[in-house]
């Protein structure tokens, strides 16, 4: 079990087990990125199968870029909770956002990982180390991509002296 608070301070306790998943595939659709790369990307949205093995890297990609679908999820696993409090899902989808949807997203993850059964519980942690270790070397070439148009379209530029006249720009 894993706890995070919302946006609102709420705290949550999230547990991830076959009958909350149920609830997601039940609650949640989502248009799953291609299996390979060179598919054609899918149009469709389909039950949300969280715990399906063969599919779990397209789950961690779905989680980590379609922060409604992470949302929508979070709330399918807290339903009972929800309820209980009297907290709508627009009103928990409203405490969604920021750091409560990064520190949701990890608590899904970690409770992903201990989900499954042990023969398998390696692998999907790897996975996810490696689809983390991926991002963040994507997001340094991303800021250095930056900071060099950054750097190429900054200060001033020097152009002769024999192309501007002496008295400025407009030559009067």
């Amino acid at each position: 079990m894993r706890e995070f608070k919302d946006s609102e301070g709420r705290p949550w306790r999230l547990s991830l087990t076959v009958s909350s998943a149920a609830r997601v595939k039940d609650l949640v659709r989502v248009v799953m990125p291609p299996k390979a790369e060179g598919d054609p990307p899918s149009t469709e949205a389909v039950p949300f199968d969280l715990i399906d093995a063969g599919e779990i890297a397209r789950t961690f990609q779905v989680l980590r870029s379609n922060f409604l679908a992470l949302g929508q999820t979070l709330y399918a696993i807290l339903l009972p909770e929800a309820e209980s409090r009297g907290i709508s899902r627009e009103a928990f989808l409203d405490g969604m956002s920021g750091d409560a949807l990064e520190a949701g997203g990890t608590a899904l993850e970690e409770e992903l990982v201990s989900f499954f059964p042990p023969r398998l519980r390696g692998v999907v942690s790897s996975l996810a180390a490696r689809m983390t270790e991926l991002a963040a070397e994507l997001t340094t070439q991303a800021e250095a991509a930056l900071r060099s148009m950054h750097g190429a379209s900054s200060g001033p530029r020097q152009e002769s002296s024999e192309s501007t006249p002496e008295s400025g720009p407009s030559g009067s």
